[in-house]
């Protein structure tokens, strides 16, 4: 249950106005139970998610994902927020976007943390799906290069840090939410087809519609249909010299992947 009414949760108090300072033991993660309390709310329902939004948490969990003098925990804590608060609503993604946050998503994605990568990565996926301009601002801000990256990450050790709620990440993680949010910029038009694909997404895409889960090979597929539109000779060559025809064409088969149990999150959607 929660203790506080969220009606009175004060706009100006949510998040710290100075970095927290470093514990006093180097080797433990600073606390920082503030934010962990709006991850708690921002994950409980819509109606939480909007008071967060509305007490003015937005800008302030921004500014803390792109503080690099603030702890990473309390970088990959705001990110997880924000992606929380992002799923409730795509006019809450509005807003995400209205706070200038790409460039600070895009940063956190070139962190070494799998937790930091895997939300900013949904966050940035979900940035792309609703908004347009936000495609082109993720592009500009060298986001389709770090996404195809992180799609390179195959290691499946989880990131061993002790968050209160459980909060791991692993690789396979990182590369399905990097290949979510490279489907919806795909979608985006011919600029970021270009640059996806000159990335070399083709043959990472095709590796996961291989050595994927479910959701995955559906991800990849889905990805791979939205590249091949507007490049469509010089993405099908590419996909089909990785052995992509093969891979989706093994979807067809009993228990391939293709058919069945719905995407989650943003990947969901008609291919």
């Amino acid at each position: 249950p929660l203790l506080l009414p969220l009606p009175s949760l004060p706009p100006f108090s949510l998040l710290p106005t100075h970095p927290p300072q470093p514990p006093h033991n180097p080797h433990a993660p600073p606390r920082t139970p503030h934010v962990q309390l709006l991850v708690d709310l921002a994950v409980a329902d819509a109606d939480c998610a909007s008071a967060i939004v509305q007490a003015g948490a937005i800008p302030r969990l921004v500014a803390q994902m792109a503080a690099r003098e603030t702890s990473m925990r309390a970088r990959e804590l705001a990110a997880i927020v924000l992606c929380h608060l992002g799923r409730s609503s795509d006019a809450i993604v509005e807003q995400i976007a209205g706070a200038n946050a790409i460039r600070a998503l895009v940063s956190l994605a070139s962190s070494l943390s799998k937790v930091a990568q895997t939300n900013a990565s949904r966050v940035l996926g979900d940035l792309a799906r609703v908004s347009a301009p936000s495609c082109v601002t993720i592009l500009e801000a060298g986001g389709v290069p770090r996404l195809v990256d992180l799609m390179r990450s195959s290691l499946p050790a989880p990131l061993s840090y002790d968050f209160p709620t459980g909060w791991m990440s692993t690789a396979p993680e990182v590369r399905l939410e990097a290949a979510r949010a490279l489907l919806w910029l795909a979608r985006g038009g011919l600029a970021l087809q270009k640059a996806i694909g000159d990335a070399g997404a083709a043959e990472l895409l095709v590796t996961l519609l291989k050595d994927g889960g479910v959701d995955a090979k559906q991800t990849a597929s889905r990805a791979i249909a939205a590249l091949c539109r507007g490049r469509m000779s010089t993405s099908q060559d590419a996909v089909e010299a990785a052995g992509g025809i093969a891979a989706l064409a093994a979807l067809l088969a009993p228990g391939g992947g293709g058919s069945g149990g719905s995407g989650s999150g943003s990947g969901g959607g008609s291919g």
